[in-house]
């Protein structure tokens, strides 16, 4: 299954998948973004997905996609 993320105009993640054809877009838990968009990686079976907080920090959220965790540092 192939997936793809997305902060929506209101700042939501949204995702949408593809197994044999492509879903429609839906929200993903009550994640938001507040700068720029969202980036993902697979490990260990699971997307693992990235974002930029609002003061530049880098943002993590675990697979439960219940909120993000602040890693720290400056993305840029």
């Amino acid at each position: 299954r192939f997936e793809v993320y997305g902060r929506g105009t209101d700042r939501r993640v949204y995702y949408k998948w593809y197994s044999s054809s492509w879903t429609g877009w839906a929200q993903l838990s009550n994640l938001s973004a507040t700068s720029g968009g969202i980036s993902s990686t697979l490990f260990n079976g699971h997307s693992q997905l990235f974002s930029r907080g609002q003061s530049g920090n880098v943002l993590w959220s675990p697979p439960i996609y219940s909120s993000w965790v602040s890693l720290g540092g400056i993305a840029i």
